[in-house]
């Protein structure tokens, strides 16, 4: 009897690390997910050059669209749906994160990533990537909030 006890808590002890092992691995796959979109985001917003005629005529951040969370007042597709460019509203949108991105990276002479934390809001799950932007020898740490949108993520919020 004493040795069930002993393989039953052996037994619990291993599922319990196997279970924060593979949730682990998920972040880990998840995390990668995020970088990767943040650096094409990065990519997109700071090579957007407005001497060139694909940007002259579909706009600047036309690109970045895709990546970036619809937050307007359609709450069909408020959280659940990307930016539509030729949209005004949520061209003037895009537009301001990419010019805050393309600004940071741009001024910034070192970018690191940081933590990765993945959270539970009402909105759905949110991946929050840390990232410090070195401006003028300061540390300035932001964090990029993403949300899962179809098979993709989509940056929802800039804090």
């Amino acid at each position: 009897m004493h040795n069930c006890k002993i393989t039953y808590s052996v037994f619990v002890l291993l599922l319990t690390f196997l279970s924060s092992f593979a949730g682990a691995q998920e972040q880990n796959v998840d995390s990668i997910h995020v970088n990767k979109a943040l650096n094409d985001l990065f990519t997109i917003c700071e090579e957007a050059d407005s001497s060139r005629q694909e940007f002259i005529d579909k706009g600047l951040f036309y690109k970045a669209a895709p990546m970036v969370v619809y937050r307007g007042k359609n709450k069909k597709r408020r959280w659940k749906d990307v930016a539509n460019y030729s949209e005004p509203k949520e061209k003037e949108a895009v537009d301001a994160v990419c010019l805050w991105i393309k600004e940071a990276v741009t001024i910034s002479s070192d970018i690191t990533m940081g933590k990765f934390k993945i959270h539970e809001e009402s909105i759905g799950i949110l991946y929050v990537q840390q990232v410090t932007f070195i401006i003028n020898d300061k540390e300035n740490k932001t964090y990029f909030t993403f949300l899962k949108i179809g098979d993709q993520f989509a940056l929802s919020e800039i804090d």
